[in-house]
């Protein structure tokens, strides 16, 4: 397969570990970029059934506004949702309930929520191609 030509810049904490985790920063930088997206959906698995499709809904109705930051990655789910929840009410929208949805969002590893984050994100860049019930398929009970 033929590979594409990427330029990311990345920060000083990201550079020194991948050089000294692969001796070369591209290199590093290609296997973490070519591991991601099966880690992605390996992680998208491990979530299936956790939530029904009202709790799937609200995440990606609450992150319409979110713009995702490396440095904080699994840090802004929780935040967005305590806002849709208790500012938007998207929780009666959606007729969800808000304490034992928040109690899962809490169990989940750091990991998770930022997997969770870009599962949202990447909805929200694709949905005047996909619909939000036939999104969230692979993350249904």
């Amino acid at each position: 397969m033929e590979k594409k030509a990427l330029g990311p810049k990345v920060g000083q904490v990201a550079f020194d570990f991948l050089k000294t985790t692969w001796g070369k920063p591209n290199r590093g930088a290609t296997y973490i970029l070519e591991a991601f997206p099966g880690m992605f959906m390996d992680t998208i698995r491990e979530m299936k059934g956790i939530f029904s499709d009202e709790e799937l809904c609200l995440i990606l109705d609450s992150m319409h506004k979110c713009e995702l930051s490396a440095h904080i990655s699994g840090s802004h789910l929780t935040p967005y949702l305590l806002d849709a929840i208790f500012r938007d009410r998207l929780e009666e929208k959606w007729k969800v309930d808000a304490e034992m949805f928040m109690d899962k969002i809490y169990k989940l590893k750091d990991f998770q929520e930022a997997i969770l984050e870009i599962w949202a994100k990447r909805y929200l860049s694709n949905k005047k191609t996909i619909g939000m019930f036939e999104y969230i398929i692979h993350l249904k009970a």
